[in-house]
């Protein structure tokens, strides 16, 4: 069955509950415990991305350049601030720690009802809350950081369910 193209609506954004050690596959990723983060309302660009590293010598006027190292990138969570939420006080507890989290998202892009979601799963240190200036017809929103260590976003691609 082909994919549907499909908007971020419907989407769930999760935290695990407890600090994670990497590195993780999908068996371990989809072990652990989440806890759904309320009110999310925009997601920054994410995804990894290799350094290009350049070395000039001195016999030419072209640099010389190659992939290096990823980075596996950043995911940045705004919300609108629920200070009850179980998920956002999750976000703000481990953003408290020194300690890698794990990040779950959900898109609703099942081609059919017989067909699971694709899921990104990542680990990373949680940064924030930032408080996001507004207006009066403005939410009070705050915004999150998971800085993606060590290795890059693993995708469990949508499959026919039984």
């Amino acid at each position: 069955m082909a994919g549907l193209k499909t908007t971020l609506a419907g989407a769930t954004v999760s935290i695990s509950t407890t600090a994670v050690t990497l590195p993780l596959n999908a068996a371990a990723f989809a072990a652990l415990t989440f806890t759904p983060i309320g009110s999310v309302g925009n997601l920054g660009d994410y995804g990894s991305a290799p350094n290009m590293v350049t070395y000039n010598t001195l016999d030419t006027q072209v640099s010389s350049k190659a992939k290096g190292v990823e980075d596996a990138g950043e995911l940045s969570i705004e919300v609108a601030r629920i200070f009850d939420d179980p998920g956002q006080i999750a976000m703000r507890a481990a953003a408290a720690t020194k300690f890698n989290y794990a990040i779950r998202i959900e898109y609703a892009d099942a081609p059919s009802e017989d067909w699971s979601n694709t899921i990104m799963y990542a680990v990373g240190p949680v940064s924030g809350p930032q408080l996001l200036g507004g207006s009066t017809d403005d939410f009070i929103r705050e915004s999150y950081t998971v800085a993606f260590t060590d290795q890059r976003p693993l995708f469990i691609a949508p499959v026919e369910t039984p």
